[in-house]
């Protein structure tokens, strides 16, 4: 039990969902215990460090908003979220409480609201606000932490926005063995893409810091500049064709590439790991596209990874903005960003019209539109969703259980099956109405 001093209580705070853990560990620095996060008015008389509204939910947390610093600092990470948001209702509700936030209302709707206390008497800020106030030069900043329960790689990631509401810094925080790896990766990652992106028509974040911290990893990186919109298909062709120029490798067969051979050798250890039906789905999957596909010599160069409207903005005069490189590489068969991006969409459409038809016929056009074979789109499609399914083993392996991956396995087997039998694509297509199909396979 903790003791206020101040005020001779000996009652803990009502401590919030585990949900919000990960969270609170990154606010004390990895020091788990020496702060607590409370619902707002059950603080039994500790001293409050911060204030935070919990959006959508305490059930679902995504994002912590500062309930302190101003409408503009508020309304600047309303703004941010709803950009980079999963679901067209978080987006919009986003808008709307920005509506709010900007015209100064009472905030009637931000109804989850934590607070991050201490029993420290001397305590003035969180250890990881003055860790950033450190690396920054200044402490006039407040603070929102993005959340992802459930993703495999799930972490916090901090935005420190001015009471002007300008973006300072985004920070990301590696708390466990997978999570470390993958920001201290990011961090190596952009300091080599940095001299080869100088002429080219993307931007990178600039690395501000990074290392180990109280056992964390950071990543500190500066606010992209420009303004600019989500793309879809067509317009983030460009970006995908510019970041695969950038350190282009000799072409060589799928099998014999280091990207496929780590992919075989994780795909290989992962049964103990899975459901039975997704295990089996991974051993089906990566022994049929080596069997299939791994003679296809790809031209091979950098892979963002994680290539998804979020971590892609389209700005003016032909440039975009790109983070978020946790997963990016060199030596990847090129045209698997550009498949990744179309799943991810095509996945989310709402139409009667099936699904892998559409994924395969729209990155036929996408591939062909770049320069690339557009007869690889069913490969790459096939990695792209194994590459998926692997993200969640590799969690798995370091201890942590997340959502179930069935989605995954399930299209994984639908690429695999497709067009098997010969003239299925064809066949598909003609049993839709026309003008549906006219709309929907547009690559847009």
């Amino acid at each position: 039990m903790v003791h206020d001093l101040r005020h001779g209580n000996t009652q803990d705070p009502m401590p919030c969902p585990r949900h919000l853990d990960s969270a609170l560990q990154v606010l004390s620095g990895g020091q788990f215990g020496m702060l607590q996060m409370s619902p707002a008015g059950k603080e039994n008389g500790y001293k409050i460090l911060e204030r935070y509204a919990v959006f959508p939910g305490l059930d679902d947390p995504r994002v912590l908003i500062p309930l302190t610093g101003g409408a503009k600092a508020r309304t600047a990470v309303l703004a941010q979220y709803g950009k980079g948001a999963g679901s067209r209702v978080s987006r919009l509700a986003a808008q709307m409480l920005s509506f709010e936030s900007r015209l100064g209302l009472p905030l009637l709707s931000w109804g989850n609201r934590v607070s991050v206390v201490t029993d420290s008497l001397g305590a003035k800020d969180t250890p990881v606000h003055g860790f950033l106030a450190d690396v920054l030069g200044t402490g006039d900043f407040v603070m929102s932490l993005r959340l992802a329960p459930g993703r495999p790689n799930s972490k916090p990631v901090i935005q420190a926005v001015s009471p002007r509401g300008q973006v300072l810094a985004y920070a990301k925080f590696g708390w466990d063995e997978l999570t470390r790896r993958l920001v201290r990766h990011e961090a190596q990652f952009l300091r080599k893409l940095a001299p080869l992106c100088r002429e080219s028509a993307v931007a990178i974040p600039t690395v501000l810091g990074s290392g180990p911290w109280r056992g964390l990893e950071a990543l500190i990186v500066h606010q992209l500049p420009g303004r600019g919109r989500s793309p879809i298909v067509h317009t983030m062709l460009p970006a995908a064709a510019a970041i695969a120029s950038l350190a282009p490798s000799p072409p060589k067969a799928l099998a014999e590439t280091r990207f496929w051979q780590e992919i075989r050798t994780l795909a290989s250890q992962s049964s103990p790991l899975l459901s039975a039906s997704v295990a089996a789905a991974v051993e089906h999957g990566w022994k049929t596209v080596e069997a299939r596909w791994g003679g296809i010599v790809f031209p091979l160069g950098v892979s963002h990874g994680d290539w998804i409207p979020p971590n892609i903005q389209v700005l003016g005069g032909g440039r975009f903005n790109v983070w978020d490189w946790e997963r990016g590489k060199i030596g990847v068969p090129l045209g698997l960003d550009i498949m990744q991006f179309v799943m991810f969409i095509e996945m989310r459409r709402l139409t009667k019209l099936p699904l892998m038809p559409r994924i395969i016929h729209v990155g036929r056009a996408a591939l062909q539109s770049t320069g690339f074979n557009p007869d690889n789109a069913q490969p790459l499609a096939a990695i792209s969703l194994l590459r998926s399914l692997l993200w969640f083993v590799e969690s798995r392996f370091a201890g942590r259980e997340e959502s179930n991956c069935n989605e995954f396995a399930t299209a994984l087997a639908s690429c695999l099956h497709f067009g098997a039998a010969g003239g299925a694509f064809e066949t598909d297509l003609q049993n839709n109405d026309h003008d549906e199909k006219t709309e929907r396979y547009q690559v847009s």
